[in-house]
């Protein structure tokens, strides 16, 4: 499990009814990540505690991770806990 740091300043978190825009830090944001590996081929499942994020986002983010890493999207599936207590990301 790796910790991403606290939330941005000025971030709306998400919930059922309303958006919420917070100041500060109420919790840090955690990511969990199993890396797999079979001897040719590697793949990695991260879960973060994050509401969602958009596939615009998720896009160029796997982008950005190919260009820093190597690994490719179709070597790496991100999911979310859901939480309402965390930011989205990329969603209106």
């Amino acid at each position: 499990m790796c910790q991403s740091g606290n939330y941005p300043r000025r971030t709306h978190l998400d919930s059922h009814l309303w958006k919420t825009q917070i100041d500060g830090s109420p919790a840090s944001i955690y990511h969990k990540v199993a890396a797999l590996a079979d001897g040719d081929t590697e793949f990695y499942l991260v879960s973060s505690d994050l509401i969602g994020f958009s596939a615009p986002f998720y896009d160029a983010f796997c982008k950005r991770l190919e260009a820093e890493t190597g690994i490719r999207k179709e070597q790496f599936w991100w999911t979310v806990t859901h939480t309402h207590s965390s930011p989205s990301l990329g969603l209106s």
